[in-house]
């Protein structure tokens, strides 16, 4: 060898690319005679650090103009720098020609697969996609594909069961090598890992233990353009398989990584196969497999205990294991239990836990992005975006964005669509033990803190956006309300946990803080209103036990207003009683006038207009003694749909129109589409359906452009029951069924009834009598739950029909 490895420098003979390098490496030392490193020759040279390691590596051969730009930094002599040229020529002229005559393998080349895992479950599409993949590979060529996917979700037993099943197609042999990615030990060295396949296929390790490129050329001549079976499991990165892979050029290499191996996927040097989680039925399916008949549990309690394993067949394994024992469960089971329950892995006979397979993935990671592992683990929401995690960490988007990068990599973090991700509930128990082990509590309460103030400053801007309180600020442009609904819907999980959280950890002043977000939208855009009966409670106990007197008032009004529309009005009254003398208490005009209207639509929604007149005018003299545009608005509103009621077209007009030049005067833009549905009805009553049309077509305009579904259903059935009066009963069911889809997903059952009343109207109006009588009493099953007074009308027409 060191004849030849002299006639290559000087010449004589035509180097590989993995020689060349070794010759590279020997002439790139500094004064003190040790090699440069790669990441000192990148800075040097302003090239890459991949690109600098695929040149020492062997991996790649520099462009003449690269090589000189390498030389020169480094200062090697004039006439080296010519020799190495020309040596560098002969390489690229020597690879454009080929390989020559496949050498031989050694003569005994191993077959060094650990034992087949068997029949696997729920994997059939990923073996068939391997099986694919390799018949696609051309003749004469070597491929390389990758199973990627999260701890425990069985990437080895899935990549051994093919080999085994295609071993016999691979006549020059079947290697399995452990690059100890995530594992107890560090990883293993490109050169460690290229001396154990030389061994593998029979090659004498001839090199020393620094010279990668030379034990890449021997790997090259063992393998000497035959097409083994190589598996290279639980690689780390890129940057490991990079110089095994061009020592593997004509193998058929299955790669096994927690890792996504963007580099190698993008470059398309290798194809990459997601192993994803079982779902249900496969999880249920393996355990049931491992589990004697008469030790089974039943299937609800099967079923909880699966669910807790997140579809990994690793954690399913040692749940299985614990019901074959005849482990007792009750249909619970703590994460923190099943992460220390200890199980037989794939590899050998070592006893691992979840915790431990776990925790080599954080091991890997760079410290900070483990702290941010930890810390995202410990605050109180399901999902996560860049802007709720840089909120919580208490950093940039930039930083953020890439540490997020590094766990979605690393299949610790689980993506849910455009910048949404979760972590699932083992990672997350996992994480958050961690945290409790390593972060100070300072530090997770901060975590937690920074998420809420972002909540509130995020939740108050989307419901001044959807709801303002006066005219919107200049420039708000349709994409802001349709961005700003969007927030809510995503966002409200969060809401409701982070609410949770800080009752059980007695922070009121977050707790009030909280519930005041989501007040506009529940009690304005009627969303999530059943729900939101106990998030309002919370804010009230919230508000008492700090002393917030105002907070108390408002909440108090709140949980009557959900209640109210829910239809318990007796609660309701109660609760709006106490807010009236709240707010008298506190000198607060505008509020008691709020409070005094929402006891007027109790007795507004039981039919007594009387009451609610007397209500809605004591609450128009608090309004204009307070100054209160809004209230005032509100009064006026309330007061037209009551004179309407009474068929005195021209007050409720009146009313109507003062309600509309105030909410026009605060640019309310949800009041004036409200108040324009309520001047359809009165058109519509008084005969003139040009008015009519006009005045709903403009509410729905606006109710559709800002994506307001609640005051859509509202317009959808004032525009059904005009068409009704105007003897068009096609248009009109059309209408109603219309709005049903909006006022569903609003939780609205008030239009719901009116979508069932107005369909019942559309069948009668077609003979359809019995069709006619089941929409009505679908109609009138909804008025009388919530206590409405429409309730009367519609049992008038399912007697009369009777």
């Amino acid at each position: 060898m060191a004849d030849e490895g002299a006639a290559v420098a000087h010449g004589a003979i035509a180097p590989s690319t993995a020689e060349f390098a070794g010759i590279l490496k020997k002439a790139l030392t500094a004064s003190n005679g040790k090699p440069l490193a790669a990441a000192a020759l990148a800075r040097r040279t302003g090239l890459s650090r991949s690109t600098m390691y695929a040149y020492l590596a062997g991996s790649s051969l520099p462009s003449p103009k690269s090589l000189d730009l390498l030389l020169t930094a480094v200062g090697v002599p004039a006439g080296q720098q010519r020799r190495l040229s020309t040596l560098r020529d002969a390489a690229a002229d020597a690879r454009l020609a080929g390989p020559g005559p496949a050498a031989p393998l050694a003569a005994a080349v191993a077959h060094t697969l650990p034992a087949d895992p068997g029949e696997l479950v729920g994997r059939a599409e990923q073996l068939a996609e391997l099986t694919g993949r390799a018949r696609d590979v051309p003749s004469g060529r070597g491929g390389a594909v990758a199973l990627t996917g999260p701890a425990g979700v069985g990437k080895t037993g899935l990549a051994l069961r093919w080999a085994h099943q295609h071993i016999a197609e691979f006549a020059d042999g079947a290697v399995y090598l452990d690059l100890g990615g995530y594992a107890a030990g560090p990883p293993r060295e490109p050169g460690a890992a290229l001396a154990e396949l030389l061994r593998a296929f029979g090659a004498d390790d001839t090199a020393p233990t620094d010279r990668t490129g030379e034990r890449l050329a021997q790997l090259r001549t063992a393998v000497g353009g035959r097409k083994p079976l190589v598996i290279l499991d639980n690689a780390l990165d890129d940057e490991q398989l990079r110089v095994l892979l061009a020592g593997l050029s004509t193998a058929f290499v299955l790669i096994t990584s927690r890792d996504l191996l963007p580099g190698l996927s993008v470059a398309g040097e290798v194809a990459r196969i997601p192993v994803r989680p079982l779902d249900e039925a496969a999880a249920l399916d393996l355990v049931q497999r491992y589990v004697p008949s008469p030790l089974r549990q039943p299937a609800a309690v099967t079923r909880a205990v699966v669910a807790r394993c997140v579809g990994l067949p690793l954690a399913l394994r040692i749940v299985a294991g614990q019901l074959g024992r005849g482990w007792p469960t009750g249909g619970t089971l703590a994460v923190d239990r099943l992460l220390g329950l200890p199980a037989v892995a794939q590899r050998g006979r070592q006893q691992l836990s979840l915790r431990e397979v776990l925790g080599w993935s954080e091991r890997r990671l760079p410290e900070s992005t483990a702290r941010a592992l930890r810390l995202l683990a410990v605050v109180p929401v399901a999902r996560l975006s860049t802007e709720t995690a840089a909120a919580a960490l208490g950093q940039s988007l930039s930083q953020t964005s890439r540490q997020l990068r590094r766990l979605l990599r690393a299949h610790l973090l689980e993506p849910l669509g455009h910048n949404q991700f979760r972590l699932h509930d083992l990672i997350r128990g996992y994480a958050r033990e961690r945290a409790l082990a390593v972060d100070d509590e300072a530090a997770r309460t901060a975590a937690e803190d920074r998420l809420i103030e972002h909540f509130v400053d995020a939740g108050q801007w989307a419901s001044q956006t959807l709801f303002p309180a006066t005219a919107p600020t200049e420039g708000v442009k349709v994409h802001e309300r349709r961005r700003a609904q969007g927030w809510f819907d995503q966002q409200w999980p969060q809401l409701v946990d982070l609410i949770a959280s800080t009752v059980r950890r007695d922070a009121p002043a977050a707790t009030v803080r909280l519930v005041q977000v989501i007040r506009k939208p529940v009690l304005e855009g009627r969303i999530r209103v059943r729900e939101s009966v106990e998030l309002f409670l919370a804010g009230l106990a919230a508000a008492r036990s700090v002393g917030d007197h105002a907070a108390e008032a408002v909440l108090l009004r709140n949980v009557g207003s959900t209640l109210r529309i829910l239809g318990n009005d007796a609660d309701a009254i109660g609760y709006f009683e106490e807010a009236a003398e709240a707010s008298r208490k506190l000198g607060d005009d505008e509020a008691l006038a709020g409070t005094v209207s929402e006891l007027g639509n109790v007795h507004l929604w039981a039919g007594r207009l009387t009451d609610a007149i007397d209500h809605y005018q004591q609450a128009l003299q608090f309004a204009d003694r307070g100054g209160s545009v809004l209230a005032a608005a509100i009064a006026h509103n309330n007061l037209s749909i009551c004179y309407r009621k009474r068929n005195d077209h021209r007050a409720a007009m009146d009313h109507a129109n003062a309600a509309l030049a105030h909410y026009q005067q605060l640019g309310a833009e949800s009041g004036i589409a409200r108040t324009r549905c309520q001047l359809c009805e009165i058109a519509t009553d008084m005969g003139d359906f040009d008015t009519a049309a006009a005045e709903a077509g403009a509410a729905l305009t606006w109710a559709r452009t800002v994506g307001s579904r609640q005051v859509e259903a509202e317009v959808l059935n004032v525009l059904g029951e005009m068409h009704r009066a105007n003897a068009q009963h096609a248009l009109s069911r059309a209408h109603h069924v219309a709005a049903l889809a909006g006022a569903q997903s609003v939780d609205d059952d008030y239009e719901q009834a009116r979508v069932h009343e107005g369909i019942g109207w559309s069948h009668q109006a077609s003979a359809e009598v019995a069709l006619a009588q089941q929409a009505w009493r679908q109609s009138f099953a909804m008025y009388r739950a919530m206590g409405a007074d429409d309730a009367a009308r519609v049992e008038v027409l399912l007697t009369a029909d009777a």
